[in-house]
């Protein structure tokens, strides 16, 4: 019977061991976490905050890497973004130049196992126009304490961007009355009404004219100084 050299047991079993834990380290936690994207309401130019949390972590956290994009365009840009105090380990927010992503990443989270609720990072928005854009996850890792990978479903946000109103006081011609008469001139007499029973004095007179008159006047003279010169 052969024998297995003690050394070559050994060193299976610490391959074995080897595996073990670098399976345990790489295995997916399935706990139903879930990461959400709180809504935000903005005016127009105006900044609000979304909250990024992870709904329960019951291995604890060791630290995590998450990307939020804006789905929509022209609504609103990404303009900041900060992790609580507690998180010892960060990486400046990469937020890209238009401002509709941003990639967050923390370690050495300090969160116990079994807490729930828990704040990854608050991001700043800014209302650029009109209208809503959802804010989804579109890449998440999140790993425990015991270093498994937990896989977390998402739930996108939202913001809702007031436009800014266009006031316009009084009429574009003339005040709100609408008369564009220049200051001092009185208001023009109103035409006369084409439906109104009483007609408008007329400019002339309808009978003969003080020209026929005067004619007629002249031929009488005539007359009277023929018939004396009879």
């Amino acid at each position: 019977m052969t024998r297995t050299p003690t050394r070559t047991v050994a060193a299976l079993a610490l391959l074995a061991g080897l595996l073990l834990v670098g399976g345990a380290g790489t295995a997916t936690a399935d706990d139903g976490a879930q990461l959400t994207v709180t809504n935000a309401t903005v005016d127009e130019n105006e900044t609000s905050t979304l909250r990024l949390a992870l709904s329960r972590a019951p291995a604890g956290l060791s630290g995590y890497e998450v990307t939020l994009v804006l789905s929509e365009s022209g609504v609103a840009e990404i303009t900041n973004a900060s992790y609580p105090d507690t998180f010892q380990l960060t990486t400046e927010p990469a937020i890209t130049g238009d401002g509709q992503r941003v990639t967050l990443e923390a370690a050495v989270t300090d969160t116990p196992p079994g807490a729930t609720n828990v704040t990854l990072a608050t991001v700043e928005v800014t209302g650029t126009g009109g209208g809503t854009t959802a804010v989804r996850v579109t890449d998440a890792q999140v790993d425990a304490d015991n270093g498994s990978r937990v896989a977390p479903a998402y739930s996108a946000g939202s913001v809702a961007v007031e436009p800014l109103s266009n006031d316009g006081g009084g009429t574009q011609n003339g005040d709100e009355t609408g008369d564009d008469s220049p200051e001092g001139s009185s208001p023009a007499a109103p035409a006369d009404d084409p439906g109104s029973d009483e007609s408008s004095t007329p400019t002339g007179a309808a009978g003969p004219g003080f020209g026929v008159i005067v004619a007629l006047a002249a031929l009488l003279a005539v007359a009277l100084l023929a018939r004396r010169r009879r």
